[in-house]
């Protein structure tokens, strides 16, 4: 049995452009980007799934203007 990961994010809100959230599939940000996220547009609910057992999440800001930011819900599950 092998393990994924799940990522679920709710109220997303950032600093378009200049606010990122990048979803890698695996141990490091030089594996597979599943997501970039910015602004507003990403929906409640809005998830992504790794194919094996790790899963790197990167926010990445100029810091220059704040906003709400977001909310994420991770889970494993297995294959």
């Amino acid at each position: 049995m092998s393990l994924t990961i799940k990522i679920e994010f709710k109220d997303f809100i950032t600093e378009r452009v200049y606010d990122l959230v990048t979803v890698y599939d695996g141990s490091s940000t030089s594996t597979l980007a599943l997501a970039t996220l910015s602004g507003e547009s990403v929906r409640d609910g809005y998830s992504v799934q790794s194919t094996g057992q790790y899963m790197t999440v990167r926010l990445q800001t100029d810091s220059s203007v704040q906003m709400m930011g977001f909310q994420a819900c991770v889970c494993t599950s297995g294959k």
